[in-house]
């Protein structure tokens, strides 16, 4: 009977420790997950999907954790021969399984903060893009064609509302790359802010200097037309008094 019992132990103790193996498996892919999910060479996107899969894995494990603590506690109860030893086993699992857990959740906080700061990047140079188009735009604008001045003055018009009402989120990036400076400390964050905050400037800079520029062109079309009224005026009454003084001419001499 003795043998008997032995016998069965160590069965059970293979069986035991062929389904920890099987956990530790499950375990060590938690592992590598961990890591792609903390790598900065993955995008925010990439390390998400690796959370999900982390997700699953862990369901995995802790159903294989729940049914090796009942074996556990199966084999322990019948006084097996390696209590000592399947309570190890099981404490250092469960140690491993929560520790990762814990690293899975700081991964998960550092995936948020990257997805924020590429937010912020996005934002911030797709706004940045749209500022130095537009700038880059006004500075080819040409006043040479007089007849131009209209349209040109309905363009800058409807820049000047869409710069007054992209200034919320002009702003709101601003105020974004502030906090996550605070958190972060990324260089990167303060040049983006930087070279918003140029780009804003030049384009309101150079739309007031463009606005100036042709408000004096259009003053001076205006001029010159009056100018040429002026002189077609003259002419007419230099034509008008030239027959005149002819017609005066011409009774004397019929005298």
């Amino acid at each position: 009977d003795d043998r008997a019992k032995l016998l069965n132990q160590c069965r059970a103790l293979q069986m035991f420790k062929r389904d920890v193996r099987l956990a530790e498996n499950t375990l060590n892919k938690q592992d590598d997950i961990i890591s792609e999910m903390k790598s900065p060479a993955h995008t925010p996107e990439v390390r998400i999907k690796k959370l999900h899969t982390f997700e699953k894995l862990t369901a995995l494990a802790e159903a294989k954790l729940d049914t090796l603590k009942v074996t556990a506690h199966t084999l322990i109860d019948d006084d097996h021969y390696a209590s000592n030893e399947i309570k190890d086993i099981m404490d250092s699992l469960q140690t491993r399984h929560a520790e990762n857990l814990a690293s899975a959740e700081e991964a998960e906080d550092a995936i948020r903060e990257a997805k924020r700061l590429q937010k912020f990047l996005d934002d911030c140079g797709e706004l940045t893009q749209w500022l130095k188009e537009n700038a880059d735009s006004l500075s080819e604008e040409s006043l040479r064609d007089p007849s131009t001045y209209p349209a040109l003055m309905k363009r800058h018009d409807a820049l000047k509302s869409e710069l007054t009402n992209n200034e919320p989120q002009f702003d709101q990036i601003k105020a974004e790359g502030a906090n996550i400076n605070d958190i972060t400390n990324n260089p990167m964050v303060e040049s983006n802010v930087e070279e918003l905050q140029k780009a804003f400037d030049d384009l309101n800079d150079l739309l007031e200097e463009k606005e100036k520029d042709l408000q004096k062109a259009e003053k001076a079309r205006i001029a010159e037309e009056k100018l040429q009224d002026l002189k077609v005026l003259v002419a007419d009454l230099d034509t008008a008094l030239s027959s005149q003084i002819l017609a005066l001419i011409l009774v004397v001499l019929n005298r």
